[in-house]
């Protein structure tokens, strides 16, 4: 007897399930061909995305936690114009995205859960827009003695904003690009690139490809590739920074006067967390991930 999607779920089979997910709504001519005698049904793949997003919305409340006990300073929170908490809803802001989706993609056929992917509708639902920016201000920068403390955010904070989504997704003269595998799509950015989020520029926004009919949809930036659930696992199994490709140190907080990056031969130790992707070799990003709940 099958046991269910949701079942084996619950007992830890998280990203096999997830990556089964995606053949739920083929045709089952297409099943056949790809060898899946069985498959959870639509039913089945609302409860995992449901319990997914649930117990990432837990695990970012608790790092939201953490990071202000070590004295982080949200920039969302700072905003002149619209401050707004690390984590808030998105509903609205997502039947837009995907309303505008559907407009765009109108004369698509419709297959699967459709062009605007249905993790995105939930992520919106249970978990929202996330904003885990760091703001620099020198009063923040001079409290801790650590200088890896004081800029965490140089690190790519998790970030998933669904207003910027929508921008991007109804914005009249956005191009479509050519894929690849064919075909072409929008690639609407969900957040600013690591850079961004440091205050310099250059890299690329993540962004996603719709219309998609993934149920668990792909993520692109620099030195990413990989479905939105990885991406999200990755990102909070380290604390909720995903890391850089191109690490830097900003000098005068490592006591360096002599240039506004610290020179590579100074560097703290660094880990390559994935291959072409770093972290500095800290305590800090163990510490704010302990005891997270598995999805």
């Amino acid at each position: 007897m099958r046991k269910s999607s949701v079942r084996r779920y619950k007992e830890g089979e998280h990203e096999q399930v997830w990556r089964e997910l995606d053949f739920a709504l083929l045709p089952t001519k297409e099943q056949f061909e790809l060898g899946l005698g069985t498959h959870p049904s639509e039913e089945e793949t609302r409860e995992v995305i449901t319990l997914t997003f649930e117990r990432v919305a837990q695990n970012v409340d608790r790092l939201v936690s953490r990071l202000r006990d070590i004295g982080y300073q949200f920039a969302c929170e700072a905003e002149a114009k619209s401050p707004h908490p690390p984590r808030r809803p998105a509903v609205a802001a997502a039947k837009l995205a995907r309303t505008n989706t559907l407009k765009r993609f109108d004369d698509l056929e419709v297959a699967g859960s459709g062009p605007f992917p249905i993790a995105l509708s939930l992520f919106a639902e249970l978990v929202g827009s996330v904003d885990l920016r760091q703001q620099l201000t020198e009063d923040q920068l001079d409290k801790p003695s650590d200088p890896i403390l004081k800029t965490l955010g140089d690190w790519d904070p998790l970030e998933f904003d669904f207003d910027f989504l929508q921008y991007e997704i109804g914005e009249e003269e956005a191009e479509l690009h050519p894929l690849p595998e064919g075909g072409l799509a929008l690639q609407p950015a969900f957040a600013g690139s690591f850079e961004h989020k440091a205050n310099i520029s250059g890299a690329w926004n993540p962004n996603l490809r719709l219309p998609s009919y993934r149920v668990d949809p792909m993520v692109f930036a620099e030195g990413i590739a990989l479905p939105f659930t990885t991406y999200l696992r990755k990102t909070l199994a380290r604390g909720g920074f995903f890391g850089a490709p191109r690490p830097f140190f900003r000098a005068k907080y490592f006591g360096d006067t002599s240039g506004y990056y610290l020179n590579e031969t100074k560097w703290p130790k660094l880990k390559a967390v994935e291959d072409g992707i770093y972290l500095p070799d800290h305590p800090i990003f163990v510490s704010l991930s302990k005891d997270f709940t598995a999805f």
